[in-house]
């Protein structure tokens, strides 16, 4: 209820992510080490790119939804030689919590990622950047990143980006412009690039609930969900992993791999309009999915 009446204006809206996400986020986020969640899907980005040779000379990726402090970024940043863009669709950036989490990443950036000898040093260099910067465009100078406010990444031209990626970011992307965002993200890449997604499948609704099941959202059918629940600030658009394959596909981009978690739905009460998916679907919390444009 307070989600759906904070999201009824553009002044509420405002309210919400410069005073509550901004102001009172940015507190609990600097005041904390890195999460053990950014943490290990930082690695795993990490690991994908380095399984599937990501990245060669003068590589470029875009972030979509690239969040308060770039975490995955500037982890990436951190291991390869490569020019980011980070894209979000409105400005939430935090730059006291950038620079008190990162102060804390060395000892496992060194330690957990496997690093070589020009890796440590790059690592090491980019660490100490961040801590001298004395801003946000200081970071992205040092480092040849970009900020973009761009929704849909019409401003990207084609074929010019090794790398498009994001985390639990898509989920968010409203059903009028998913398809458009996914045929962007096939047009700016280059022949035999590369998209890595980790997508949210679970109900977000429940990160507010540990009692909550996490795919309690499959009761209700999408009449019930818009008029109770949808909201304009945590909105998810319940699509399920097999729809996300036959977008991604529709786009022109071919699965090389899938990583799956799921959950079980024993008790959970299944709306007949989620009736038609395979269980092992409707039981998927989040996907991770590896995909290439072809050459």
């Amino acid at each position: 209820m307070s989600l759906k009446a904070l999201s009824a204006s553009a002044p509420t809206r405002a309210f919400y992510r410069r005073v509550i996400g901004n102001v009172f986020g940015a507190r609990g986020r600097g005041a904390s080490a890195p999460s053990a969640t950014y943490f290990n899907r930082s690695l795993l980005l990490v690991q994908l790119c380095r399984k599937y040779g990501t990245f060669g000379d003068s590589a470029r990726a875009v972030e979509v939804g690239t969040g308060w402090i770039h975490f995955f970024s500037l982890v990436l940043r951190s291991v390869f030689d490569v020019r980011i863009s980070l894209v979000d669709a409105w400005d939430n950036r935090q730059f006291t919590a950038l620079q008190r989490q990162f102060g804390a990443m060395e000892g496992p950036l060194l330690s957990k990622f496997d690093l070589g000898p020009s890796e440590i040093e790059r690592a090491r260099s980019v660490l100490q950047r961040i801590q001298s910067a004395r801003s946000f465009d200081e970071v992205y100078r040092s480092l040849g990143f970009e900020y973009v406010l761009d929704s849909t990444l019409e401003s990207f031209p084609d074929a010019s980006q090794d790398l498009v990626f994001s985390f639990h970011t898509l989920e968010h992307l409203t059903h009028d412009i998913v398809e458009t965002h996914l045929a962007n993200m096939f047009r700016i890449l280059r022949p035999g690039g590369m998209q890595i997604h980790q997508i949210g499948l679970d109900d977000h609704l429940a990160h507010y609930d540990s009692s909550a099941h996490p795919k309690r959202f499959l009761r209700y059918p999408d009449s019930t969900w818009r008029r109770l629940f949808q909201n304009r600030l945590q909105f998810v658009n319940r699509l399920q992993r097999s729809e996300w394959h036959a977008l991604f596909e529709r786009s022109g981009m071919t699965v090389l791999e899938t990583l799956d978690v799921r959950c079980d739905l024993s008790g959970v009460r299944i709306h007949p309009q989620f009736t038609r998916f395979e269980r092992d679907d409707l039981a998927c919390v989040f996907t991770t999915l590896v995909l290439r444009k072809p050459a």
